[in-house]
């Protein structure tokens, strides 16, 4: 269930691409630093888009997402980028978007 909703939060994280977001959640500081996943198949391109979004001790992230082979994982490219900082406040965490590659 913690990564379902560390998921949902980067999932919200996705809609923001030009400022800040609150995001209300409830999650554990110490598994709250780490690097996480979503993986879907885009049967259109015949590649998987996987979203990561990596969230340091630091109070850095860094997004990405690429498009992978399917059976290999091998890296096709890049579609987005972005990097940033947050800040924590109780269970509200606050993304701060510092750069952004299209």
């Amino acid at each position: 269930m913690k990564h379902l909703n560390l998921l949902i939060l980067l999932i919200g994280l996705t809609a923001c691409i030009s400022s800040c977001v609150n995001w209300e959640d409830s999650f554990s500081n110490g598994s709250l630093y780490d690097t996480w996943k979503i993986e879907n198949l885009r049967e259109d391109y015949g590649l998987n888009s996987v979203t990561t979004l990596l969230i340091k001790e630091d109070r850095t992230f860094v997004k990405t997402i690429t498009y992978q082979q399917p059976n290999s994982g091998e890296l096709v490219g890049y579609y987005f980028f972005s990097t940033g900082s947050y800040q924590l406040d109780g269970n509200i965490i606050t993304f701060c978007l510092t750069k952004l590659f299209l």
